[in-house]
This record gives structure tokens, sequence and C-alpha cells, in this order.
């Protein structure tokens, strides 16, 4: 029996793009209905979506994450607010709009970890025959981040600014810095270095692992 092309389309769409061939291989052959297919998908796909999160930034690096880019935000509205008086610069800071802009900025982030853009895989594949280094390997690596990073602040934030226009233009929630392109970069220079960090603590860490088992 094979399931449904819609079913197997939603759940490939929900997947991480690592695990997606080995658990839609998974479910293919546990598959007896639909509704046995969508419960069986239910259980898989949060906890495949986790894994992927927690593969990519452990847990106890998400607190540093986030007070950086409340630094960040911190920061821009400190240094660049719309009145010239220092205490309004202050005012700008406001703690609960800037504890809403980091929550956004993390959610980007953690949507990244989960559905990263792999454009170092895409590279490699328009040139199959290319014998490539293990120092062009790791570059590519790092400029996939950096522009996963970068994307995912932008279009979360532009989300975020989208939803205050539509929805909470008489009480805004989130600061008026979020507006600015500059914060985006701001915010992007404070996190990409320790996720540059991680992503290169985590490949070690997996190699040296590997070496220990063979």
């Amino acid at each position: 029996m094979t399931p449904p092309r819609f079913l197997v389309f939603l759940v490939k769409l929900l997947l991480p793009r690592a695990c997606r061939e080995h658990v839609l291989g998974d479910l293919h052959e546990r598959y007896t209905s639909p509704l046995g297919y969508l419960r069986d998908a239910a259980s898989v796909v949060p906890a495949e979506i986790i894994g992927q999160i927690r593969r990519a930034t452990p847990l106890y690096y998400l607190p540093i994450q986030a007070l950086l880019v409340y630094a960040s935000f911190f920061e821009e509205a400190r240094l660049f607010g719309d009145s010239s008086s220092w205490d309004t610069h202050w005012a700008h800071a406001d703690a609960h709009r800037l504890l809403c802009a980091t929550a956004v900025v993390m959610a980007g982030l953690i949507w990244r970890d989960a559905y990263p853009l792999f454009f170092q895989r895409k590279i490699i594949r328009r040139r199959p025959g290319l014998r490539v280094s293990r120092l062009r390997l790791k570059l590519l690596a790092a400029e996939a981040l950096a522009a996963d990073t970068y994307l995912a602040i932008y279009f979360w934030c532009a989300l975020a600014n989208a939803a205050q226009e539509l929805f909470f233009r008489s009480t805004p929630v989130f600061p008026s810095i979020m507006t600015r392109p500059g914060s985006y970069i701001l915010c992007w220079l404070a996190v990409i270095p320790l996720r540059l960090w991680i992503a290169t603590h985590s490949r070690s860490s997996a190699a040296r692992k590997l070496k220990h088992q063979n």
C-alpha cells in the first residue's frame, strides 16, 4: 500500500531536509491507512525537528544567544533613538518591546536551525566533478551559515514589522529600531561568531566521536 501523495508532500514539507529520506521511508513501510500515516507522522515529525535544532544549537547555548540578541537591540535603541536627548535614548530601549524583538529573532534562528538552506550542498551538487579541499568546505559551510543566519533574522523581523503594521499599529509591540536595516546587521554581527564556533565545535566533536568508534 502507498500513502496518498498529498500526505507525503505535507510531511516532507514539515521534516528537516537532513532526515527526510529515512523518515519518509520508515513511514512508507509502516503505512496501513491515511489516518495511521498521520498518527505516525504526528509522533515522529516534532521529535525530528527538535533533534535537528538540538544538533545545530545545543540547548545550553540558547540563553547566551538570546542575551546577545537582546544586547544588540538594546545598544541599537540606545545609540540610534529618534531624539537627541540622552534620557529619550534610554527610553527607546523599552525592555518589554526589546524582549518581544528578541523573541522574534530567536524564533527565526531556531527556524533556521531546523530548516537550513544547505547552500554548501547545492554548490557542490552543481559541480559534481570538482574536488573540494577541506579548507574550502569549511569556508563554504561558514558562508552558508552566515547567509542563512542573516536571512532568518531579516525575514522574521520583516514579518514582525508587517504584523505590527496590520494588527498593532495603535499599540506597538516591537521597538521602532526593528525597521532599521542597521539593527539586523548589528544583531547578525552579535550572534554569528557564537554560531560559527558552535558549528565548528559540533563538527569537531562528531569527528572525534566517529574516530573513537572506529
